[in-house]
């Protein structure tokens, strides 16, 4: 049994039987990194994360993989639905990288919690080019043991990457909401609805800003590209034809083929397009797929306790 038992996180307590001597997000964790001279190994996700649990089976359940990480690195766990802010800023680091984002989130960090490689899962062995988790244990401990400086160096250039720029003082521009709708546009895919290819987010920010802008034409690119996402989405898998509610994102371009964990966030945001698209289109299909989602959210996301869970678990 390990540090994590006694977490309130269902995500980090389900590591807790694990051989791996994790910690939570902690100051006790770098400091003893920085006495024995270590990077740390974060790990970062959620109790409705799929490949959390793959990962969690294949690799951090494995004697060896935990003996190594136990040798070589002080090991970290993190609910990103507890601390999304420290979650968001490795997300950033590791995009930089270019080792993609999402979860699980796997990330080697200095004793000053400065990122210098991560990625997402890592299979047990190298597998369908991805490399395998224990040879990248190995590697990342060598890189760190023989060439310090280069990874400190690094850290800090990743980091300088996504640091924002401070805002110029004045005026935003009238042009700027223009901009931004045509930006948007730009990017639309008007046979499937939404924004790029697959997998697909429904991204409910933009749809919401869409919509807003199509208040005063209904029939304008963006009222047509908002009705087109909106409708869209509700005819497809990714929205839970019997219980309500939206899954996480689609697998494919065409909101067909869901992968299966719901979010509490993105329903929220999706319950407003879907009204406000209502309010402006007057489609009785957004009326009753806003419902759908306050129908899961009362039966599946309220905690009878009072509040709301933040998350169904794909599995």
């Amino acid at each position: 049994m390990n540090r994590l038992a006694n977490e309130q996180s269902a995500y980090l307590r389900h590591a807790a039987h694990q051989k791996i001597d994790w910690y939570p997000w902690s100051e006790e964790a770098f400091e003893r990194a920085r006495q024995e001279d270590k990077a740390v190994f974060l790990s970062s996700g959620g109790v409705w994360c799929h490949w959390c649990h793959v990962m969690a089976k294949e690799s951090f359940e494995d004697e060896e993989a935990a003996k190594l990480m136990n040798e070589l690195f002080i090991s970290v766990k993190l609910d990103r639905d507890e601390r999304p802010d420290i979650d968001r800023r490795y997300q950033q680091a590791v995009a930089a990288m270019g080792g993609g984002s999402g979860w699980p989130l796997s990330v080697f960090l200095t004793p000053d919690k400065q990122p210098f490689y991560g990625g997402t899962y890592f299979p047990p062995e190298d597998r369908q080019g991805r490399p395998g988790f224990k040879k990248i244990l190995i590697a990342v401990h060598d890189f760190y043991r023989t060439k310090r400086e280069d990874a400190v160096r690094y850290s800090r250039r990743v980091m300088e990457t996504f640091l924002p720029e401070p805002m110029p003082a004045g005026e935003l521009s009238d042009a700027l909401p223009g901009e931004a709708e045509a930006s948007l546009l730009g990017q639309f895919d008007m046979k499937n609805g939404g924004f790029g290819a697959a997998p697909k987010f429904p991204m409910p920010g933009a749809l919401e800003f869409l919509i807003r802008r199509s208040a005063v034409d209904p029939d304008s690119a963006a009222g047509q590209a908002a009705r087109r996402m909106l409708a869209a989405m509700a005819a497809g898998g990714f929205h839970d034809q019997l219980g309500g509610g939206f899954h996480r994102y689609s697998v494919d371009e065409a909101w067909i083929i869901p992968h299966f964990e719901k979010m509490a966030d993105d329903n929220a945001g999706l319950l407003r397009n879907y009204l406000d698209g209502y309010a402006v289109f007057g489609d009785e299909r957004y009326l009753d797929t806003a419902r759908g989602i306050i129908t899961f959210t009362r039966e599946v996301l309220s905690d009878p306790e009072g509040g709301f869970f933040a998350s169904q678990d794909a599995d």
